[in-house]
């Protein structure tokens, strides 16, 4: 049997067979709220209302409710993001602070009163210390342990493994115009060697 179908309230209809209209509606061409044309009552009625799709229409209503459960239950990404963005803006702004820190936390030299200035002797350092020697050669800038250059990438092992076999757990840091960035890295490698104390050697002057 064709039937005449349309949108509700479409002007337009066309005609399909009951197996056609039965495949348009569970593909979700048309939905149960639109209209067949009853030919008994000579009038447009919902689909979900003809005695024909009545059964039909319940199935679709079922499915379709679950569906919708299904969806709602889905998560909503957008506030997850949205937090990972601000936690992304926060641990920038944590690690500029840290290297900040690092910089304040540095021991500032009494230049005006040499005296004041700490010292300690060449068998003080011979005895506890782990001599890091970090110098500009050129465009590079070079990290030696005790005369042994080490790539800054490995220099925690490096000062791990000094650190264990000569069982010294102090540093002595000789900086020979590195950057500051370098200064830093040396210094988390030396937390990460679990290496507490750095010292810092300091020019004589002229």
């Amino acid at each position: 049997m064709a039937w005449q179908v349309r949108h509700a309230g479409s002007p337009t209809s066309v005609s399909l067979s009951t197996e056609a209209l039965v495949e348009a509606l569970r593909d979700g061409l048309y939905e149960t709220s639109d209209e067949v044309f009853d030919l008994e009552q000579r009038r447009w009625v919902p689909i979900e209302e003809h005695p024909e799709f009545a059964e039909l229409a319940e199935e679709l209503e079922s499915l379709g409710a679950g569906h919708h459960e299904e969806e709602d239950a889905s998560p909503d990404m957008v506030p997850l993001i949205d937090v990972c963005q601000v936690l992304l803006v926060f641990f920038i702004l944590t690690m500029t602070y840290l290297e900040l820190t690092k910089a304040l936390m540095l021991p500032q030299v009494p230049t005006d009163t040499p005296e004041a200035i700490p010292r300690v002797s060449r068998q003080q350092v011979a005895q506890t210390m782990i001599t890091v020697r970090a110098e500009r050669q050129g465009s590079r800038e070079l990290v030696f342990v005790d005369g042994q250059e080490v790539p800054l990438e490995d220099l925690s092992n490096a000062l791990s493994r000094v650190a264990r076999q000569s069982r010294k757990n102090e540093i002595l840091l000789e900086d020979r115009g590195v950057s500051w960035g370098t200064t830093v890295k040396i210094l988390d490698a030396a937390t990460g060697a679990n290496i507490r104390k750095v010292h810092f050697t300091v020019s004589s002057g002229p």
